[in-house]
């Protein structure tokens, strides 16, 4: 009991600071904003932390250069890089500066291998990290698994997503409406799998006998997103009936309320996800949901094939169909967030046991 309690001093006596790089070319986007998925991540992580005690900031830099302030600013025990960013070299020097020994040093993964693919750097930053002992977080098991076959286990840990949400009421059902107004929101890229769900969106609302406004983020393209809005534009041209609506990027709280106020059902079926924050939001936001078998919390009644129109329709009609899903998935992400926060917990728990990564 003794020990006990002087490891949760310990604990609750500890520093951990997460850095975030601004202007970040992060999962091929041009700029990283305080309304991003990556900053609403970690600052969630921040904030499940904070509610159990521990001393826990999220920072934005311009580079890697700008981390030795503010590590020395702050003087936390542990140092969480967000995303694939920092350099070996940087980090090499950083860990042979006599001021930050005894500092644990992390980098947060937040894609997948599909996404990591893509980044030319990925697989030679990530074999060297833990040869300098810095360790490794994933966010999904199957990274995680994947990782653990390249990288000493020992360096490689798996802390799932945090997600703190403020539930809305379930939308209410319009069942007269003259059109549907569905929402798939998020970067545009090819394995958002946007096309296929605009096509399924069209299917859906004509057999309502109703016409489609189809909205999407369109100012944020990413890497091969291009043709994919080209894609989106030209379908909705040749179906005038139906419109394709393009938002800019909004923050949580104002895209929380728009979702609630505006949008009937929110999809999401994509080819790959770690966690997906877009479909929290749309759960939060009281909506009805068609995703992928990806989005791991979601209810399995909420999951269609990604290169199946027809699977999409039904799940389509099945979401919009039976509103007890709404409250099903707000429980599951609930659920969810409290286990994840508690898994970052027992992790710095671990942490302070071990006297390296």
């Amino acid at each position: 009991g003794l020990a006990c309690a002087r490891q949760f001093r310990r604990l609750k006596s500890m520093r951990i600071q997460f850095i975030l790089k601004r202007n970040l070319n992060y999962n091929f986007t041009s700029y990283c904003r305080r309304s991003s998925g990556l900053w609403n991540s970690t600052r969630f992580i921040v904030e499940g932390l904070a509610a159990r005690g521990v001393h826990a900031e999220i920072i934005e830099v311009h580079d890697g250069n700008d981390i030795d302030r503010e590590v020395i600013r702050f003087a936390p025990d542990v140092v969480v890089i967000e995303a694939l960013w920092a350099t070996p070299a940087k980090m090499k020097e950083l860990l042979s500066l006599h001021r930050h020994r005894g500092r644990k040093w992390f980098i947060h993964m937040h894609s997948g291998l599909p996404f990591l693919a893509q980044e030319g750097i990925s697989m030679e930053w990530l074999s060297a990290y833990p040869k300098l002992g810095v360790g490794v977080l994933a966010n999904s098991p199957e990274t995680y698994d994947a990782f653990r076959s390249i990288l000493p286990s020992d360096h490689v840990y798996y802390i799932p997503n945090v997600y703190i949400p403020e539930f809305r009421k379930p939308v209410r059902k319009r069942e007269n409406a003259q059109r549907f107004d569905i929402g798939c929101f998020g970067a545009i890229r090819p394995m958002k799998n946007q096309l296929a769900q605009a096509i399924a969106a069209i299917r859906f609302s004509e057999e309502h006998d109703r016409s489609c406004h189809f909205h999407i983020n369109g100012s944020r393209i990413e890497v091969g997103g291009s043709p994919v809005l080209k894609n989106l534009i030209a379908l909705f041209e040749a179906h005038p009936r139906h419109k394709l609506i393009q938002h800019d990027w909004m923050e949580p709280e104002v895209f929380i309320d728009r979702l609630h106020d505006q949008v009937d059902i929110g999809m999401q079926v994509s080819l790959t996800e770690t966690f997906n924050v877009v479909t929290a939001d749309y759960v939060t936001a009281g909506l009805p949901v068609v995703v992928s078998s990806e989005v791991p919390w979601a209810s399995s009644l909420n999951y269609a094939d990604f290169d199946d129109i027809s699977d999409i329709v039904r799940v389509m009609n099945r979401a919009w169909t039976y509103r007890l899903l709404i409250r099903w998935n707000q429980h599951l992400l609930h659920e969810a967030s409290c286990s994840a926060q508690e898994s970052w917990f027992l992790w710095l728990k671990s942490v302070t046991r071990s006297s390296s990564c």
